[in-house]
């Protein structure tokens, strides 16, 4: 036996013959039970097993080990005994768990019954989930031990959170947004001292405390609370707030509406009448927008006109127009197209040559008639092969008529879905036919082609083509477009067109083709023409595009159809409530903050389709306005006055929540 001192001060046993003075250096295992080996583990070697005991325990001894190669000095066994360590560790815990036991006792006979822990109230939002801590707590399934390990795991509760407040993609990031965007923020703040990897998911807790009463405000926070984790760190809006740049208008409006014009010199001339911010604006539903007041409201009494067509030259879009042919040469090189007017003067709508391109065949030529390269009244330069297309090309044109003229919506339906080369659906149909009516085409066929039309496509159709046969101008009295006060289709006998006048503001035929034909990245034949027909600002019927902003990205256009609107369950950085401060001022509140630039080139940028491009007609916003109310001792200027946490579309689940109360009440039943 070794007198050599056993010292493991980290162990839980100790050798039990260390109370007599001296103890076996292997030491007891570590469930407290008696190694009972040798001092040494002997080695074989060539000439027999051989003592390893070292130095430190006394070196080789003399008898060596027994023949089958066991130690020859063994340890007698021992009890092993529980160490200082583990004695004083054993009575902490004894005494924590009586103690935890006393608490949980007391806190189970309380006068309510309704549970064993209440931290508290909650607040009136989350009142409905009262007396089911596994709603929003982890780690309160099983037994209050569990609850105790499981309280405050942030990340899972924050999950529990989400089941029913949808906060985006990126919920438990720094105000919801991604983690480039909150990267290029940061590093742009903060010139590159904080990196990136330094921004951490935020669990919901760290902010919303809950368990303080029915009336409190969840959404409260400091400014230091704020303050805690931006780079870039200020008292208060007075001192250290940065200044305001292009605020409230930064980017491009979707009216053009330049106020400068229009309180200079349209205004005064309403003869003095009172026109004030409240005539075009009022208060959104959640007082945090100014919306527009709508067309009729605000526009309509100096703008019908326009749109009506009543005081413009061409007051209907032209739809349809029979080209001006050189008849000449068309006689003289024999080429049959049966008849037609010899007083026409003008050339195909993009309409036409859009719906005439369904064809392979006539593709090449009505994109050189597009670019002007080839005019129809003269052809005299033509080879045989491109005269023989433009032949082909004019009973195409009949065919066209008579199709609308037979199978009316039907037929523009079946032409349009072939250029465009996908089905439309009834209402992008119904508004790109504005209830076609077939008489008006009918009449047209029969008027201009004098009742031989029906004849000469049925033979045309049996490959029969009859010879050039001009004709005289129509009998028939010419319609009166200035008799379509109300709009809709009708035809002019002596133009041989065919007209849709708009209805009104809003016209679904003017809008549905101006969508259509703005998604040019589709490659709809013609796309581009027809929209520059429908959206000059002065000369097309309507003149929508004089009042509403057209923007182009990539191939496409895009008509802002809505003035600014209330984005429900969106939310930006800046927060400001109109209707509060409109009750405060009134409304000379609002030049208190929107002063006019009269210099702004406000029109300008809208001649371009460029959304980046803008000036407003408004100087920015400045922070010293907000300053003469918003300081400490007067009015709030804490952080979220101003400001919201969580930024991007955001709504409660409502169908979520109908389901998670549903349950409760099935749990409830149960119990």
């Amino acid at each position: 036996m070794s007198d050599i001192k056993y010292n493991r001060p980290n162990e839980n046993w100790e050798c039990g013959w260390k109370q007599r003075g001296f103890q076996c250096h292997v030491g007891p295992t570590t469930n407290g039970k008696c190694s009972r080996k040798g001092e040494c583990a002997p080695v074989k070697k060539d000439d027999g097993y051989h003592c390893t005991r070292q130095p430190q325990h006394g070196g080789k001894c003399h008898q060596g080990p027994l023949p089958n190669g066991t130690c020859s000095k063994q340890y007698p066994p021992c009890n092993p005994k529980r160490s200082i360590r583990a004695k004083r560790g054993l009575t902490t815990l004894c005494l924590s768990v009586l103690a935890l036991a006393v608490i949980f006792f007391n806190l189970g006979s309380t006068p309510s019954g309704t549970s064993f822990f209440s931290p508290g109230s909650l607040s009136f939002k989350h009142s409905s989930i009262v007396n089911n801590c596994a709603i929003c707590h982890t780690g309160s399934h099983g037994s209050p031990l569990n609850w105790i390990v499981g309280a405050g795991v942030g990340q899972q509760d924050s999950q529990n959170c989400l089941g029913c407040h949808k906060m985006g993609e990126n919920p438990q990031k720094p105000h919801s947004l991604a983690s480039s965007t909150l990267s290029e923020i940061t590093q742009r703040i903060s010139g590159g001292k904080v990196h990136s990897s330094e921004i951490k998911d935020i669990n919901c807790n760290t902010c919303h405390s809950e368990h303080k009463g029915a009336d409190f405000d969840l959404t409260k926070m400091t400014k230091k609370q704020c303050q805690t984790c931006h780079a870039e760190k200020f008292e208060s809006l007075k001192h250290g707030h940065p200044e305001f740049v292009n605020y409230p208008a930064d980017k491009r409006v979707n009216i053009l509406f330049d106020h400068t014009e229009h309180f200079n010199k349209h205004f005064p001339e309403k003869g003095g009448e009172k026109i004030s911010c409240n005539t075009c604006h009022a208060p959104s539903s959640t007082g945090s927008e100014m919306v527009l007041n709508g067309f009729e409201r605000s526009c309509s009494q100096c703008h019908s006109e326009q749109i009506y067509g009543d005081s413009a030259i061409e007051k209907g879009v032209v739809f349809l127009r029979l080209p001006t042919l050189d008849l000449d040469t068309i006689k003289s090189k024999r080429l049959r197209i049966g008849s037609w007017p010899a007083d026409t003067d003008g050339t195909m709508t993009p309409f036409m040559m859009s719906l005439l391109s369904t064809k392979d065949e006539f593709k090449s030529l009505i994109q050189e008639i597009r670019d002007e390269e080839i005019s129809l009244d003269d052809l005299s330069e033509l080879e045989d092969e491109q005269l023989k297309t433009v032949e082909n090309l004019v009973w195409e044109i009949k065919s066209l008529i008579q199709q609308l003229g037979t199978d009316g919506v039907e037929g523009l339906k079946e032409r349009i879905e072939r250029i465009y080369g996908k089905e439309l659906s009834r209402k992008q149909i119904a508004n790109l036919s504005a209830a076609m009516p077939v008489d008006v085409f009918r009449a047209a066929g029969k008027t201009w082609f004098q009742s031989k039309l029906p004849q000469e496509i049925e033979a045309f159709g049996d490959g029969e083509k009859a010879r050039t046969r001009p004709l005289s101008a129509p009998e028939e009295e010419n319609e009166d477009e200035d008799k379509m006060i109300a709009g809709g289709w009708y035809k002019n006998n002596f133009s041989f067109n065919v007209k849709y006048r708009p209805t009104g503001h809003g016209d679904k035929f003017v809008r549905g083709w101006l969508t259509l034909a703005g998604k040019t990245s589709e490659k709809m034949a013609g796309s581009e023409h027809i929209f520059k027909v429908l959206s000059h600002r002065k000369e097309s019927p309507g003149s929508c595009t004089k009042c509403h902003g057209v923007v182009k990205s990539k191939d496409d256009y895009k008509v802002h159809w809505m003035g600014r609107l209330e984005k429900v369950g969106a939310q930006g950085f800046v927060r400001f409530s109109h209707s509060s401060h409109l009750n405060l001022l009134k409304e000379e509140g609002c030049y208190t903050c929107h002063k006019v630039n009269p210099k702004a080139e406000f029109n300008k940028a809208y001649k371009g389709f460029d959304p980046s491009v803008f000036e407003s007609n408004f100087y920015s916003l400045k922070k010293s306005t907000c300053v003469r109310c918003h300081q400490e001792g007067q009015v709030k200027d804490n952080c979220l006055t101003c400001h919201n946490y969580h930024i991007g579309d955001f709504f409660s689940s409502e169908e979520r929540m109908k389901g998670i109360h549903t349950k409760m009440s099935e749990e409830e039943a149960e119990e």
